[in-house]
């Protein structure tokens, strides 16, 4: 068994000097450095990777290591602009708040990519008065161990040159709303010096998780590489709730709670969720004010850069087009080459933008690369 999983990778993809130079192209454009040139991961999510697996083996090691090995191969089979990462993305969102005791409601079936769903945790704080009782966990508490057990096993699989991705990390505010559910809404209303003790709480136990599972995969301070094999300078972040408050309030009640952990782990990537329908556009600037954050990551994030790259420009880089990124821009173009060829040309001297976005199979991956290379050149 143990041979079998290190065999799923072969040695013939490691291509170091290759991804120094992903590595550099992603560091360039989050620091807005001019390189003729935007970095574009390819991830290839094969769904026959994922058939015979069910969420009831969350926690099985060898069950999800494979299936992101094989992933992994096939994506670097490609040779995009993504670095060799294993992430652990089967847990969503639910480690921190069960080291508070949360319960999960795990889901029966998996979706097409192992990112798309995930257990759910319950809300475990009752009132917001209950947070002046509320104590920060130890690392033995929730999950904990059991992620412990699969960073551990992982470590013995993986090749030297692949980084482990530890569980997807929310931002402070996101994670309070986990713990107290949708009415910290209107506590932000009723109670905010209560919830300001809450995200200064979140903030604090996400810097110790964060510290604890680094050490786990042998980082220093932090995993500069996201689980979508984007390098960055600090810890990506989803705080996907924030897209429900006016910029104000994020100025309030997010940012400063962000650069709290940002200021310990490095500029932060925050992650916000977009549809074509609903574009959360007024989330950008909050961001961009702030010296720690880094990039903002959403999957419409491109067509906003494409109209505010001056405001943009040596403030927020932007990570973006995945999700249904790649189906928008071919059913407004035609294909993808045919958006490549408008869009590259105008952007590709600009900086500031890195995208990535999933497809089906090797062969579909070889050919969007090739059109994004072309593009290049013209």
């Amino acid at each position: 068994m143990k041979n079998l999983l290190k065999d799923i990778i072969p040695d013939r993809l490691n291509q170091p000097a290759r991804f120094a130079e992903v590595a550099q192209r992603h560091l360039n454009a989050i620091a807005w450095k001019r390189q003729d040139y935007i970095p574009l991961g390819i991830i290839v999510d094969n769904p026959d990777n994922l058939k015979g697996i069910s969420y009831g083996q969350w926690l099985d090691a060898g069950v999800f290591y494979q299936a992101q090995a094989k992933i992994l191969r096939d994506t670097l089979s490609v040779g995009s602009d993504y670095m060799p990462v294993l992430p652990i993305n089967q847990l969503g969102n639910v480690l921190i708040p069960t080291m508070f005791g949360s319960e999960l409601l795990v889901p029966t079936e998996m979706g097409t990519t192992i990112q798309e769903q995930g257990p759910c945790p319950r809300p475990v704080i009752g009132t917001i008065k209950a947070v002046d009782d509320l104590r920060l966990p130890d690392m033995a508490a929730g999950i904990m161990p059991d992620v412990t057990r699969i960073i551990t096993a992982w470590r013995e699989w993986v090749p030297s040159w692949t980084k482990i991705v530890t569980p997807g990390s929310v931002g402070p505010f996101t994670l309070a709303t986990l713990l107290r559910g949708a009415d910290f809404f209107m506590d932000l209303i009723d109670n905010p010096e209560r919830c300001g003790k809450l995200l200064s709480l979140c903030a604090e136990v996400q810097v110790q998780v964060e510290t604890y599972l680094c050490g786990l995969v042998n980082e220093v301070k932090c995993l500069p590489i996201s689980n979508f094999g984007v390098f960055s300078r600090g810890r990506r972040m989803g705080d996907d709730t924030i897209i429900n408050l006016a910029p104000d309030m994020i100025t309030e009640f997010a940012v400063p709670y962000i650069e709290t952990i940002a200021r310990q782990l490095g500029p932060a990537t925050v992650h916000f969720c977009t549809l074509a329908e609903r574009r959360a556009d007024h989330v950008f600037e909050p961001l961009a004010v702030s010296p720690h954050i880094a990039m903002a990551s959403t999957q419409f994030g491109f067509e906003y850069y494409e109209k505010n790259v001056d405001q943009l420009e040596g403030r927020l880089a932007v990570e973006s087009f995945y999700g249904e990124g790649i189906n928008y821009v071919v059913n407004k173009y035609g294909s993808f080459e045919t958006w490549a060829k408008d869009f590259v040309p105008r952007f590709k001297h600009r900086s500031g933008l890195i995208l990535y976005f999933n497809v089906d199979s090797v062969e579909e991956g070889k050919r969007c690369w090739e059109a994004w290379q072309a593009a290049h050149q013209s």
